[in-house]
């Protein structure tokens, strides 16, 4: 070593492994040889990397080597359900401050890769920009703006309900817009999605031929949470997505979600917001599953907007409902709306309600046709009750009528015997005129005939 790096001026050395340098040396001769290893490269300057074994509970096989180095780094190779994970953990490093949880790190042909856990909280810089759904009426319902760019989202519900077609939509509203987006699939492959996604009027094979959209498709089984979530930061930091879908997210938890999961998330969820993309995950989550097993929620609390798609059961018919649980930093509908996938994509329809319950499918389709019934039978009864109204009206009109020419007629008699009640009167009075003139007449001819007499 001594003639190496003098002959080449080395100022970094690796000891490839140290248990096979001293292969065979006495136990009690190793120690102090190792410390005048140690003690021989730090006077030389260099740089050493030290490989090692782990052994009896020790980042190293014999013990001392963790005590006498600067810094020790563990690696760990671990399998848990037949799915072997590569962790690697900083047990010291002199003189800075330094990660002390375990990452997990891939080695490929592009070198080794580790997952960063470290919260990025401080570091968010939050958009108020808004996205849309894909879905008009959804977008309705988020304060008719959609949601935040950058923000978590979480749609969850049982099998068939469709959390897939709400992902794609989205997809597709951002692919249209000319926005790279990320969908990454857990259960079906990218083909089948496009094609299955082609019966309900979204096409996103154009997107991925174009490059505006991209695939990674991969079985749960092949590697765990970390090594998926590995793969799919580099895909982030190669391509470029402003919109990731995680479909489905329970599928990488083989046992439930626990707390280790919850953190694993939360940092990945925190990795994105630190770059502004917006992540949508759906989970077979409900709100019956997250009672029965409170660990269920940890999803759920960490996301920013929470939508949730059921089953409505009514009259022996499966119809679909959705609502949205929350949504921070906006006013947001808590109305349950009936969803419906059809030849054109996705639509909200509104609930019925009745005394029975919520009313959905075939049974709100029943309930409107006796809405309905009964509207044209009201309508009905109203004609008839006005045709036999106008009916009394006209012969109350009609008896007005009679009325007022049987009074015309009384009133004209009345006229009659006025009028000849004054013609009588006035005939009276002439003739007691004429009768007073006629005596005057006979008092006068009297009076003149005494007058000759005389």
């Amino acid at each position: 070593m001594q003639n190496a790096i003098t002959r080449i001026g080395a100022k970094r050395v690796v000891l490839d492994s140290l248990d096979a340098l001293f292969y065979g040396f006495d136990n009690n001769a190793i120690r102090p040889e190792i410390k005048r290893l140690f003690k021989w490269l730090k006077e030389k300057g260099v740089t050493a990397i030290i490989t090692s074994e782990s052994d009896n509970g020790f980042s190293t096989k014999n013990g001392l080597e963790q005590y006498v180095a600067d810094c020790v780094i563990a690696l760990d190779n671990r399998t848990v359900n037949q799915t072997t994970t590569r962790r690697i953990k900083i047990v010291k490093m002199r003189g800075s401050v330094h990660g002390i949880n375990e990452y997990p790190f891939t080695i490929d042909a592009n070198g080794i890769s580790v997952l960063p856990l470290m919260s990025q909280l401080a570091n968010q810089s939050l958009s108020t920009v808004r996205i849309s759904s894909g879905v008009k009426d959804l977008d309705g319902m988020l304060d008719g703006k959609g949601f935040f760019e950058g923000s978590s989202i979480l749609v969850s519900g049982s099998a068939g309900t469709g959390k897939t077609s709400i992902a794609i939509s989205l997809i597709n509203a951002t692919c249209l817009k000319k926005i790279r987006g990320l969908y990454c699939a857990f259960e079906e492959s990218s083909s089948q999605i496009a094609r299955n996604m082609r019966s309900i009027g979204l096409d996103i094979e154009p997107y991925i031929k174009s490059g505006v959209l991209k695939m990674y498709s991969s079985r749960p089984t092949i590697q765990n949470l970390e090594l998926h979530l590995i793969a799919i930061q580099k895909i982030i930091e190669e391509f470029g997505p402003k919109i990731i879908v995680l479909d489905p997210i329970t599928n990488l938890i083989s046992e439930g979600i626990n707390t280790e999961i919850r953190q694993m998330l939360a940092h990945f969820v925190d990795f994105l917001k630190s770059k502004n993309i917006t992540v949508l995950f759906t989970a077979a989550i409900t709100l019956e599953t997250v009672k029965s097993n409170p660990s269920d929620e940890g999803i759920s609390a960490m996301v920013d907007t929470w939508i949730l798609v059921r089953d409505i059961e009514t009259n022996s018919e499966r119809n679909r409902g959705i609502y949205i649980l929350k949504s921070r930093g906006m006013n947001h509908s808590t109305q349950v709306r009936e969803f419906v996938i059809t030849d054109d994509g996705l639509a909200l329809l509104p609930i019925y309600i009745s005394a029975d319950g919520i009313l959905t499918g075939s049974a709100k389709l029943e309930h409107t046709l006796q809405k309905e019934e009964q509207r044209k039978l009201l309508q009905n009864d109203i004609k008839g009750r006005k045709s036999e109204i106008e009916r009394k009206r006209k012969v109350m009109e009609e008896n007005i009528a009679l009325l007022k020419t049987n009074l015309e007629s009384e009133v004209a008699v009345l006229n009659q015997i006025k009028v000849e009640g004054e013609l009588l009167a006035k005939s009276n009075e002439r003739d007691k005129l004429e009768i007073t003139d006629l005596r005057n007449k006979i008092r006068s001819s009297s009076e003149k005939s005494k007058s000759r007499n005389k």
